[in-house]
């Protein structure tokens, strides 16, 4: 018995070891059965697939050694077999005890109150008004008119001299600009100014003073 189980394994395994066997292993000998759920799968010959994909579109591929041959030898992969649950016996419901309903009884009928009187409330005295004096209304403060400069807004104001000779020059330069003059005495000095003059004029006279060497002119 040995010497045949040795020579059924060589014959084996020189047919697995040849190129034409290989060519025509392309797929296990019988596919698992349903429920089996491995990735590794050994045929009734032995032989080793692995499972490539998933759903509809899986297949078996033979598994290889780094040779390129076929990787067999191996045990079957076990089957699996389904056991089935025995069927669920409904069981009746006990059958639940008559029990007696028992009426409530009416309840007692109950005499009408006798009617209260209820006293009237006592008429409420309004108070008279009282009527208040007026009150002398308060003095109105009038207020103190400000006094506006009666320069402001029409003249450039040029300088203001202590001496008269240099207040006639300053009035000779203006005179030289084609601007009218004007001087106002305060606290014994004499201020010379460009004006009066239109507001548009304003601006441009301004710089025309300043040019003429008047650098601390301003509007008034």
């Amino acid at each position: 018995m040995r010497l045949g189980r040795g020579i059924a394994s060589a014959a084996m395994a020189a047919f697995f070891c040849s190129p034409a066997a290989w060519a025509e292993i392309i797929g296990p000998a019988e596919l698992p059965p349903p429920g089996f759920v491995g990735r590794q799968y050994v045929d009734s010959m032995g032989c080793v697939f692995l499972l490539d994909g998933a759903g509809g579109e899986a297949r078996w591929v033979t598994r290889v050694t780094r040779d390129g041959l076929p990787l067999c030898g191996y045990p079957p992969s076990p089957k699996v077999v389904e056991i089935a649950e025995p069927p669920v016996q409904a069981v009746p419901p006990a059958a639940l005890p008559e029990q007696e309903l028992t009426l409530p009884a009416a309840p007692p009928v109950l005499a009408e109150p006798a009617p209260v009187e209820v006293a009237k409330p006592a008429p409420v005295k309004t108070a008279e008004p009282v009527i208040e004096a007026p009150r002398p209304a308060k003095p109105v403060k009038k207020k103190t008119p400000v006094r506006k400069d009666p320069l402001a807004g029409k003249y450039v104001q040029v300088g203001a001299f202590g001496i008269a000779q240099n207040a006639e020059r300053a009035k000779a330069r203006l005179h030289a600009l084609g601007l009218p003059v004007s001087t106002q005495q305060v606290s014994g000095l004499t201020i010379v100014f460009a004006g009066p003059l239109a507001p548009v004029e304003l601006q441009e006279a301004l710089r025309a003073v300043r040019r003429a060497g008047f650098s601390d002119a301003y509007l008034r």
